[in-house]
């Protein structure tokens, strides 16, 4: 899952950017009471550099969306970033963001909207510490990703290693009325404690 193409930042930020768009009203009902706001790179880099592109009230968490292209999406694996510049030791988004929430999303296979399944991770509650102590005893490959001047480094995490406590799979497309409700249902029992896949 890697590519010897040059990673291109604002190719991949106006990508993002779609898919957050396209999300945003699925999220703002299902994850808040509140509205969210959008964080954009031009008006707030620096919140958009500590990982927060949606960002809330009192009650609402921050989110930060990773947007995968169809290929990615499919393949049931989280890219864990935990070097965005290799070169230079600069920690990933997974060690640096400071959102509540990761939701990974992707574009379905005509590109025309949102695929079927995307991921919601916590990042407080002590994801990152069973990572550290998970990555030498699974098989992870370690992935250089080549950006023009500098390589980001990870590993594709297969979501069936990931304990249910952090990581849970929701629909992210226009829900209709029925779904809309059982997937209300689902998220309230993840939140309260009972994690599904």
């Amino acid at each position: 899952m890697s590519s010897d193409d040059p990673y291109d930042f604002e190719e991949q930020l106006d990508f993002g950017k779609k898919w957050e768009r396209r999300v945003r009203p699925y999220l703002e009902r299902h994850l808040t009471a509140l509205l969210m706001e959008n964080v954009s790179f031009e008006d707030d880099p620096e919140t958009q550099r500590a990982g927060i592109d949606l960002a809330g009230g009192v009650i609402a968490p921050d989110v930060d969306v990773k947007t995968y292209s169809h290929e990615y999406i499919t393949e049931d694996v989280l890219f864990i970033e935990v070097a965005s510049v290799l070169e230079r030791q600069v920690p990933g988004w997974f060690y640096d963001s400071e959102s509540d929430l990761m939701v990974v999303i992707g574009e379905n296979k005509a590109g025309t909207g949102v695929y079927k399944r995307g991921w919601i991770v916590p990042l407080q509650t002590g994801i990152r510490e069973w990572f550290d102590s998970a990555v030498d005893v699974h098989d992870w490959t370690f992935v250089r990703v080549p950006n023009h001047g500098y390589h980001t480094g990870g590993y594709w995490v297969p979501v069936a290693d990931i304990p249910d406590e952090f990581v849970f799979s929701f629909d992210p497309r226009p829900p209709n009325t029925e779904s809309a409700d059982e997937q209300q249902k689902s998220l309230s029992s993840w939140a309260d404690g009972g994690a599904q896949r």
